[in-house]
């Protein structure tokens, strides 16, 4: 069957037939493009809509279930325009999948990465709804059509599904492997963050496929080695706290950037990390270090600003994990009274 094709490379495209025109017109339409197209790669793109075993794929990559003038503008549209598809109330799920990988491929990612993101949104949430049912009777009305023998059975899609849902993901993959760094970053937070509600619900699985690709990444080089920063800073706190304390401030100081850093590359999975019910390890072993930090300032060296202010960071930093964010804010409430009460004890 080759390989998946796109939009713009399936023979209804390279023909300029739609789902709805039979083995004659094909035929007809393939003669007149062999002058712009040649007449190998016409033979070929007629052999893919007209033989029983080859046209399934052809339809599969089309856009079934639209009709033919509703494709054609479509199919124009975001040619044209890209991000129009996210305007457009497309009925047809694999259709409308279609179109966003088109726009997907389309769109210049590292110019536009909030667009991209928003399309891979769009894509992962629709890709849930796919049905083979619905595909089956799509195409099947469609070759009521056009004069092909209909499917016996939605069974016999789901190899081409199958390698339907492949491309997808290959598709925003490569989109999303072209971003430099810091933007992939961004956008795989933006993508986390719209698809789990802020880890409210659980992510499509293609969301959460790309996070744990991203994560082992991360996990190679940038993670451990800020988790380690960071666990040096903390412990630096601890000597300066006890011996130099007019120096603490610049130490805390480099311990928010550091922490933030490690943050801004770790958001995106603890986002998928809490909306699949699940624990991120390594962000609950820096959260008990920070806040070990702020208690003991305040226990042992009765450093009251210091220790809301690592309070107020785990707060604002680990915001994507509630159970840290709210164990923070409790930690708060309790060192401001206790604050309030040596103070009480002091004045009597």
């Amino acid at each position: 069957r080759g390989a998946p094709k796109s939009l713009v490379e399936s023979p209804f495209a390279l023909l300029g037939a739609t789902a709805h025109d039979g083995r004659r017109r094909i035929g007809e339409l393939a003669e007149e493009r062999v002058r712009e197209l040649g007449e190998e790669a016409c033979r070929h793109a007629r052999t893919a809509l007209t033989h029983p075993n080859n046209r399934l794929a052809s339809e599969v990559e089309w856009l079934p279930g639209l009709d033919p003038v509703e494709a054609s503008r479509l199919f124009e549209a975001v040619r044209r325009d890209p991000l129009s598809i996210r305007e457009e109330p497309v009925q047809a799920t694999l259709a409308h999948l279609n179109l966003i990988a088109t726009a997907i491929r389309s769109i210049d990612g590292a110019a536009r990465p909030q667009a991209l993101a928003a399309l891979v949104r769009d894509l992962a949430g629709l890709l849930e709804t796919l049905d083979a049912r619905t595909v089956f009777q799509e195409i099947n009305t469609d070759r009521a059509v056009s004069g092909f023998a209909p499917l016996p059975a939605p069974d016999a899609l789901e190899p081409e599904l199958a390698l339907r849902r492949q491309f997808f993901g290959d598709t925003v993959r490569a989109a999303l492997d072209a971003l430099p760094s810091a933007m992939l970053v961004e956008a795989m937070t933006d993508i986390a963050q719209g698809t789990t509600a802020s880890g409210e619900r659980r992510p499509p699985r293609l969301v959460a496929g790309l996070v744990d690709r991203y994560e082992a990444e991360a996990a190679k080089t940038f993670l451990p080695a800020e988790a380690r920063n960071i666990e040096r800073l903390v412990d630096e706190a601890r000597i300066v706290a006890a011996s130099r304390q007019a120096e603490l401030d610049p130490q805390l100081r480099a311990l928010d950037v550091v922490v933030r850093n490690w943050n801004w590359v770790a958001r995106p999975i603890q986002l998928v990390a809490t909306a699949r019910g699940r624990d991120h390890v390594d962000s609950r072993r820096i959260a008990d270090d920070l806040r070990r930090l702020g208690i003991d300032l305040f226990h042992e060296h009765a450093l009251l600003a210091p220790a809301l202010r690592i309070m107020d960071l785990l707060r604002s930093e680990f915001s994507a994990i509630p159970a840290i964010a709210e164990r923070a804010g409790r930690d708060r409430i309790a060192i401001e009274e206790l604050a309030r009460e040596r103070g009480a004890q002091a004045t009597r």
